[in-house]
């Protein structure tokens, strides 16, 4: 037949310098979005939400110099036992991960994929922890 099935599907692209309204015409094939984690989904690097957690608010200098130094498996593995050290649990750590904020607009954009997952298709690419990861997206 000539006639041929399209899905459409209306977005608005913003950034600080505009806001943009476009259409997509697609045949069959879903648009991938593909997100970082840190300083893209949650507002701040996930590994320094944790870190409030340690007493004081206040990551040692002995594990903060990993840190600088990149070294950022090594930082996080003294980080958490740190803070297990110290009476946090995995449970303490998880309920500030759900809690921390989405990046501004970022909730309306999850959701918007979420409502169109016959249109797109999701991924979240980063080297942020899988169950920080897990925790900050779950349905708030």
């Amino acid at each position: 037949s000539k006639w041929r099935r399209e899905r459409v599907c209306f977005c608005r692209y913003h950034s600080k310098k505009e806001t943009r309204d476009f259409k997509i015409t697609m045949e069959t094939k879903k648009i991938l979005a593909v997100f970082d984690f840190d300083d893209t989904i949650i507002d701040w690097e996930s590994d320094e939400w944790v870190a409030k957690l340690c007493p004081g608010g206040q990551v040692p200098d002995w594990i903060f110099e990993k840190h600088q130094n990149r070294r950022y498996v090594e930082f996080l593995e003294h980080l958490l036992q740190y803070l297990h050290d110290n009476g946090i649990s995995s449970k303490d750590i998880l309920n500030l991960m759900a809690t921390v904020p989405y990046t501004d607009g970022m909730e309306d954009v999850l959701n918007f994929i979420a409502n169109t997952s016959d249109v797109f298709d999701c991924i979240v690419m980063s080297g942020a922890n899988t169950l920080f990861i897990e925790a900050a997206l779950k349905p708030r």
